[in-house]
């Protein structure tokens, strides 16, 4: 059954980097450069929120972090404990309170 709700979780809940992209979102924007960083953000973020869904022992979460630059770690981080919430919101073992030092 564990196995089963963790599965659900990957598929269900999981986010396309594709989303962090003005194209999907309907953003306009003419700076280039603003665009790429805010891009680069967005897909930070869903890239730790993804790694989070598939972490089956989130203290250990970290160090997988770690393979984001440094100066897009901080919304990985953001992401990933976004995800522990709501998994946690959705029932199981205290996520949150075990990804956060």
């Amino acid at each position: 059954m564990k196995a089963l709700i963790h599965c659900i979780n990957r598929s269900v809940l999981r986010l396309s980097t594709d989303e962090a992209s003005f194209i999907q979102r309907g953003f306009r924007g003419n700076n280039a450069c603003a665009r790429e960083r805010i891009e680069t953000i967005g897909s930070s973020f869903i890239v730790g929120y993804n790694m989070a869904l598939t972490e089956e022992h989130p203290g250990s979460l970290p160090s997988r972090l770690r393979a984001i630059p440094l100066e897009d770690l901080g919304f990985a981080y953001e992401g990933a404990a976004m995800a522990f919430a709501l998994l946690d919101c959705l029932g199981g073992c205290p996520r949150i309170r075990l990804f956060l030092p």
